[in-house]
Order: structure tokens, then sequence, then C-alpha cells
């Protein structure tokens, strides 16, 4: 017998895991990085993107947590029902997480660490279930800070009536300056 709370959890999870999208921004963002901590911005060439672009976007570190859209894929602003280049990435979050959102980005930034965020959007009248994950990678600036972030969100289910917001359902952080971990570490969403 499940609980409701295990179906949504389980659909978070389906969501989008090995999605093609987010291994390929994952894996052009390693090749680039040539053994350092992360790349440089200059670096991401939209070609290099392509088969994953509409879900592709770039972050920019405002202010400590906080981080708005430089860039943002179709997909992304499909999703949201609005065009998010310009917003603060937490637009895109329902206010109760928008506090450990800003702690997850911090360490992005800070640590440098990878992010990746099993999302889930609420049910409602004319909104069905909807979830995905989002991976968020450090990226250096032109003066060699930590002030960007290459992203992807993919999304599982149909957003129905917009504007939708997330949930964070699970996180796994990867500190860049641990050596390396075991994928089963890496890839493990703890919940919160």
């Amino acid at each position: 017998m499940t609980t409701g709370a295990e179906i949504i959890q389980l659909f978070a999870a389906r969501a989008s895991r090995d999605d093609p999208a987010l291994r390929h921004v994952e894996r052009y963002w390693d090749e680039l990085r040539h053994g350092r901590l992360a790349p440089s911005r200059a670096e991401i060439d939209p070609r290099g993107l392509a088969p994953s672009l509409d879900k592709a976007f770039i972050l920019e570190r405002i202010a400590p947590g906080l981080a708005r859209f430089r860039v943002a894929g179709r997909h992304l602003s499909a999703a949201m029902g609005m065009e998010v280049a310009g917003l603060p990435l937490a637009t895109c979050f329902h206010p109760d997480d928008r506090d450990r959102l800003a702690e997850h980005l911090e360490a992005v930034f800070a640590a440098p660490a990878t992010l990746r965020m099993s999302l889930l959007s609420p049910c409602g009248i004319g909104r069905p279930q909807f979830g995905g994950q989002m991976l968020i990678l450090p990226l250096r600036d032109d003066l060699g800070g930590m002030s960007r972030a290459l992203g992807c969100l993919v999304t599982a289910g149909k957003p129905g009536r917009t504007p939708r917001r997330f949930t964070i359902k699970g996180t796994a952080l990867r500190d860049l300056t641990e050596p390396a971990q075991t994928a089963d570490a890496i890839s493990l969403l703890h919940s919160h």
C-alpha cells in the first residue's frame, strides 16, 4: 500500500531521472572544466548545448543566495508561463522554499558545488501533477569569480494553468573541492 506522499516522491523522482538533457548539459560543462573547479561563462557556446538549449539557462549571482536569469530557454519560460530572463530564480519557487533555495545557491557559488534538485508543483484546479529536476553548475565570470551558473530544467507532466511555482522535494549538492565521490553518492537526492 502506498501513501500520497510516496506517490508524489515517486512522480518527482521519475519525472526526469537520467533525462538526456540533464546528462548532456552536465557532460558539456564537465568537458569544459578540463580538471578546473569550473569553466568560465565565456566558454559556454550555445552550439555545444544545441540538443538541450531549450531547457538550459544561465544565472548571474546578484547577492548572497540570490541569482537572476540572464538567459533562459523556451522550455523554462513555457513551464513558468512567462518570460523569465531578467527575473530572480526564486520566482520559480514557492515562498516557503525560497530560504532553502538561497542556502543551496550560496553553496553553488561559494564552495563551489553542483546542485541537483527534485521539484514538484502542487496540484490544483487547472493544474495537474507537474514536476521535474533542475541542475545548477557553477561558472566563473570575466574576472575569475564564481558568479555565474549554467543550469537545466526538465519537467514531466503538463504545466496546466500558469504560472507554476515549484517546491523542493530533494537536493543533491556536490562540493567540487572534495575528492571525487561515487556515482551513487552524487546522485542521491535527500528529501527535506
